[in-house]
């Protein structure tokens, strides 16, 4: 929490009284300035959720109407807020000014488990899922740590730490650890079912148990020199299984070991063929996903497995599956690019979308608008588009960013705000508030998609797909 100097204060039109619109740093730190004072969110407290819009509008009007119940909290050792950024973002939204408290705090993982399960009710999760919420808060403190404090400073916590944040005992971590390392050399969903709550720390030990009692460790290895000798690899015969089922849905690991031993299509002398067959299936997965190679099994939850090309709308999916992951790409690049670099990019845009004589403003001279272009339309008509870009990562565009565009368009300017992040219910309603001058609003998705339909960043391949022509029906 650091007092505004009049130069950064002078950043926004708007600030005479303080007020800055939130946003989010070039390294990712999310800050709000208010009241003259600057206030930076504690990567703890990233850890947990923001508010949804709505439920975040509903806290700004009750601080409105009746004050601000619960205070702010802040570390005294590193100035960060630990606590109440939700009720901060509703000062800020309000333009109330906050009630902050300053702490020393001995264990600031621990503080900020215990306040958001007192509030948020994570007491009535399970015990296991408590310990997922304290390992992801002493991952950020071992991977990011803040240099002012020096917390963990890359050391791994404690089973004890962990438990002690948590609540529970540190048997109950050992066993959630041994569960995520299972998953590491076995390609298991055990840490997947635990943090959904479906399996317990005690129930995925006695099955890492039942497996290890029924595996031999050299089955992987003994599978690969088997296969040779057999009549089809544990690959094949899982393939051939699951093409020659009456349904395409996928199938137990079990229930194609079974089958497939009961074909012949496989021997071996292995305890547990089942583990074996599980343990070549999600190796052949992880060393195709390495080199990038499209996936021969898809796991499918639970110890099913499913063949890829038969995944829902088969060719059809895997193309929009990697579009998808194509455009996750798009984003964050752009959320990684320095403020001049995404403006440059909004640029681009424009001028791949039709419209000529764009230029991105002056920096700090353009009252809310980083790009601006003009598009004709047949022979007289022409738009005139103000563009602001927020290349933000977390924090959503709120209200008051729509009315600062909006008194910023020029005569016969038509104003668009373009983010990387997203829109709260606010900022959306006031886009299309009828009496006044509709903004476009353009979240990161739609940012993303926006760039792969103009080729922007992209390239488009095609390939010639062949099927087999129909017989003609005899007259």
């Amino acid at each position: 929490m650091v007092t505004d100097p009049e130069s950064t204060a002078a950043e926004s039109p708007d600030a005479g009284d303080g007020w800055i619109p939130t946003r989010t740093t070039p390294d990712g730190v999310e800050e709000i300035y208010l009241d003259h004072v600057r206030y930076e969110r504690d990567p703890l407290s990233a850890v947990f959720p923001d508010l949804p819009d709505d439920e975040l509008d509903m806290l700004a009007a009750s601080i409105k109407a009746t004050g601000q119940e619960q205070p702010i909290t802040v570390d005294k050792e590193t100035g960060t807020v630990l606590d109440g950024w939700q009720r901060l973002r509703a000062c800020h939204s309000v333009r109330r000014k906050p009630n902050v408290q300053e702490i020393e705090v001995n264990d600031p993982a621990a503080y900020v488990m215990a306040v958001n399960v007192h509030r948020r009710d994570v007491a009535a999760k399970t015990a296991v899922q408590r310990v997922f919420l304290a390992m992801d808060l002493f991952a950020v403190m071992q991977d990011a740590p803040i240099a002012k404090s020096g917390r963990l400073a890359g050391r791994a916590p404690t089973a004890r730490a962990i438990a002690t944040a948590a609540g529970c005992g540190t048997r109950t971590v050992e066993q959630i650890r041994q569960g995520i390392s299972y998953d590491q050399n076995c390609g298991t969903e055990f840490e997947k079912q635990m943090r959904s709550g479906r399996m317990s720390a005690s129930e995925v030990y006695e099955s890492i148990r039942q497996l290890e009692a029924d595996d031999e460790p050299s089955d992987i290895h003994t599978a690969k020199a088997e296969s040779r000798e057999a009549d089809l690899s544990f690959l094949d015969a899982a393939e051939e299984i699951l093409r020659d089922s009456e349904s395409p849905e996928p199938l137990h690991y079990r229930v194609i070991t079974n089958r497939a031993l009961e074909r012949g299509l496989i021997k071996t002398e292995a305890r547990s063929p089942a583990n074996t067959m599980l343990k070549v299936i999600y190796a052949d997965i992880r060393r195709r996903d390495r080199r990038r190679e499209a996936p021969r099994f898809l796991p499918r939850g639970n110890g099913r497995i499913g063949i890829a090309a038969w995944a829902p709308g088969g060719i059809a999916a895997l193309i929009q599956e990697r579009n998808a992951e194509v455009q996750r790409s798009l984003l964050d690049h752009a959320q990684g690019m320095s403020p001049v670099e995404f403006e440059g990019l909004v640029e681009r845009l424009l001028k791949a979308m039709g419209f000529d004589h764009t230029e991105v403003t002056p920096l700090g001279g353009d009252g809310g608008i980083d790009v601006r272009g003009t598009r004709l339309l047949g022979d007289s008509v022409r738009i005139r588009m103000a563009v602001q870009a927020k290349r933000w990562k977390e924090s959503n565009i709120q209200r008051p960013h729509v009315q600062q565009v909006r008194g910023s368009l020029g005569a016969q300017e038509q104003g668009w705000i373009i983010t990387t992040s997203d829109f709260s219910a606010g900022a959306k309603e006031e886009g299309t508030r009828r009496d006044a001058t509709p903004i476009s609003l353009t979240n990161g998705q739609e940012f993303a998609e926006l760039l792969m339909e103009h080729e922007i960043g992209v390239r488009r391949e095609t390939y010639d797909l062949f099927t087999l022509e129909e017989a003609e029906s005899e007259a």
